[in-house]
């Protein structure tokens, strides 16, 4: 296989899947603004459907017809020609001219293959942070106890019924008397309290158990992850770093 086709092809893949997820999430962004007047829970779904548009991108990409982009093709035309330019001067007699060529030719060859480093290089600074969020959470499970207070598993369990949350809710507390509370987990969710909670009157108590008991009920930790995986492949892309993303982000479902 030719690696220089490789890193061309690769580069195409990629400008093409920026293309249209700057389209889908535009779609979503302008969607979500028109709607300012609905429910919260309707402009959560528009960007839900945005951020799981923007993911399944590359692999709808590679199963479906290929999209012919005018622009991408002049975008290839302009490297295949810069190198036939650059390999037609390598012929004349002048060794200056000779020289040049091959240092225009060994740029653009580099080009394609450079930009895919950088967005490499982008991609996994994304993916260290949330491996270390993801780490940090984990710590912090590990080390706090079980919440197992039965005014606090009344509360959990008559708000898990009226929210029909079937997974069970794991409560802890953390050693942090100032710490924030946390809500984490897929499959087996978790909530850390700070250390002062069991202090707390009634009714603070199960407001933050309802509020926190919400975003278990809508999955919204699943879709921060699923954010978060979408900034680290469109790390270079506006949208995907200042807007809709972003906006899902403000959940603070997980800090």
């Amino acid at each position: 296989m030719n690696p220089l086709g490789s890193s061309e092809l690769s580069l195409t893949f990629l400008i093409a899947c920026s293309m249209k997820a700057t389209i889908l999430l535009s779609f979503a962004w302008i969607a979500a603004s028109a709607g300012f007047r609905r429910s919260a829970s309707f402009r959560h779904l528009l960007w839900a459907v945005g951020i799981f548009g923007t993911l399944a991108l590359p692999l709808v990409s590679l199963l479906l017809p290929g999209w012919h982009s005018s622009t991408l093709g002049n975008a290839a035309g302009f490297l295949s020609s810069a190198r036939t330019v650059a390999a037609s001067r390598s012929s004349q007699i002048l060794p200056s001219m000779i020289v040049d060529a091959r240092t225009d030719s060994q740029l653009f060859s580099k080009f394609p293959g450079l930009v895919l480093l950088l967005w490499t290089a982008g991609s996994l600074f994304v993916a260290m942070r949330l491996v270390a969020g993801l780490a940090r959470l984990a710590w912090i499970s590990a080390h706090s106890k079980p919440l197992i207070d039965d005014d606090w598993m009344h509360a959990v369990f008559d708000i898990s019924k009226r929210l029909k949350i079937r997974r069970a809710v794991k409560v802890l507390q953390c050693g942090n008397q100032v710490a924030m509370q946390v809500t984490w987990g897929i499959f087996r969710p978790i909530i850390i309290f700070p250390a002062v909670a069991p202090e707390w009157p009634e009714i603070r108590r199960r407001i933050v158990l309802s509020h926190k008991l919400a975003h278990i009920a809508r999955g919204d930790w699943f879709l921060q992850i699923c954010a978060e995986v979408a900034r680290g492949f469109y790390w270079f892309h506006p949208l995907a770093n200042e807007t809709g993303l972003r906006r899902v982000l403000k959940l603070r479902t997980m800090t």
